[in-house]
């Protein structure tokens, strides 16, 4: 009995630490915290397709400094302006928390400081984008 209690104990914990992967299409009058719904602090990788404002895009870095997120696909997306804000996925806390971020493939700029004190060491720039 005490084995079959440990067992479960060791699954449950197994299942608590378990990576949360959310796959979101964006579509014209939605909107990417509608779609992520309760769970969106609990989520620690999110792929993104569709399209993405502003708005949005620092709403996940307000998942990243309060909750569990780390990864993050934009890749199939196109963002507003075809350009990250300044300090879009920007951490100033220690440590540093966002190890991943695939940008979009047709993105044109980027802002100031988008990725300061974060954990990524490298990205992958597409050909479009002309300002850094």
């Amino acid at each position: 009995m005490k084995q079959v209690l440990i067992l479960m104990l060791l699954l449950l914990a197994n299942a608590i630490e378990a990576q949360t992967k959310r796959v979101v299409d964006v579509k014209d009058g939605q909107t990417l915290v509608g779609l992520l719904g309760d769970d969106i602090l609990e989520i620690d990788t999110l792929v993104v397709t569709g399209s993405l404002k502003h708005q949005e895009i620092l709403m996940m870095r307000q998942c990243v400094h309060i909750g569990k997120l780390r990864v993050i696909d934009i890749s199939g997306c196109t963002v507003e302006s075809n350009s990250l804000p300044k300090d879009a996925f920007a951490y100033y806390r220690v440590p540093p928390r966002l190890d991943s971020v695939a940008l979009p493939k047709t993105l044109q700029a980027i802002g100031a400081t988008a990725f300061s004190h974060t954990n990524i060491t490298a990205m992958e720039i597409p050909p479009t984008c002309k300002v850094i």
